[in-house]
């Protein structure tokens, strides 16, 4: 299972390259359009994409890939819960080959009142590179001040760019 996670390293770094951010977040569909429910660990991501109603799919719960199409737009491919196989040993399935387009993006955290409150691009990029740090965290590791330098500032250039596409909350 851990060779398999590092393995996905060479493709979440070309996606950066070429755009896109993994999120730490699940994905729920509805009507073909994808929505990208965001947060840190134990916020909630999970019950929320589990609570929705019937006609929503919810695709994933922990870990999201955005990738630019050849046409410029941005698709989100859903990436397993790897907790499930470290901890749990489920036999869960993920078909990650599988995408949809992105119409928002929701950045939860746990509260007494339900709203959902605009974020404008500055908050929205903050929190998108937040959320795709969560994830690459693990890959540059053992790399050198330099590499993870350049590493952060596309991850941080590419959520700029998002965060002027995607509408966030």
């Amino acid at each position: 299972i851990v060779t398999m996670w590092n393995a996905l390293y060479p493709i979440f770094r070309e996606s950066i390259h070429m755009g896109g951010l993994p999120f730490h977040a699940g994905l729920v569909e509805r009507d073909g359009r994808g929505v990208i429910i965001a947060g840190p660990g134990d916020t909630g991501k999970s019950t929320c994409c589990s609570r929705l109603p019937d006609y929503w799919n919810p695709l994933c719960d922990d870990e999201v890939l955005v990738v630019v199409d050849n046409k410029g737009n941005l698709r989100a491919h859903p990436f397993p819960t790897w907790s499930d196989y470290l901890w749990r040993e489920s036999h869960k399935t993920w078909d990650v080959q599988y995408s949809v387009p992105i119409s928002g993006v929701f950045f939860i955290e746990q509260s007494e009142d339900d709203e959902a409150t605009p974020l404008g691009e500055r908050k929205a990029a903050v929190y998108m590179n937040e959320s795709s740090t969560q994830v690459c965290r693990k890959y540059w590791r053992r790399a050198d001040n330099e590499y993870q330098r350049t590493f952060r500032r596309d991850l941080f250039n590419n959520a700029a760019g998002m965060a002027k596409k995607i509408p966030a909350f």
